[in-house]
């Protein structure tokens, strides 16, 4: 997210992570954006004036999933992601007729499009 954020002007402070609570690895990953290691700075081409993660408004939010509608979005979606993989590889079989694939198909590409792809 710092890499994708901080190549627009004005768009600093506009991420906010909101995971699902994971206790193992939540304070490895607060202390990740809290204390970033020195090789981020080469990788994310931090410059002089940049502040460390400045893309990040806060250390990350950590919640139950059934009372945040955004990780309940986030489980569909990866959900989602996971059962077009099983279905277009034929690790899994279709749940119900031949047309499943196809319109897991349609959805996943409706949702890469307003994703930010993988680099």
């Amino acid at each position: 997210m710092q890499k994708f954020g901080q190549k627009f002007s004005a768009n600093k402070g506009h991420t906010v992570f909101i995971f699902d609570n994971q206790y193992r690895e939540q304070m490895r990953f607060t202390d990740l954006i809290r204390r970033p290691p020195e090789w981020s700075d080469d990788y994310y081409g931090r410059d002089a004036k940049q502040l460390a993660l400045d893309q990040v408004v806060d250390v990350p939010y950590y919640g139950d999933s059934r009372g945040i509608g955004l990780i309940q979005v986030a489980d569909f979606v990866s959900y989602l992601m996971r059962r077009y993989a099983e279905l277009k590889d034929q690790c899994g079989r279709a749940a119900y007729d031949n047309t499943e694939l196809a319109k897991v198909s349609k959805w996943v590409m409706k949702l890469t499009k307003c994703s930010i792809g993988r680099s």
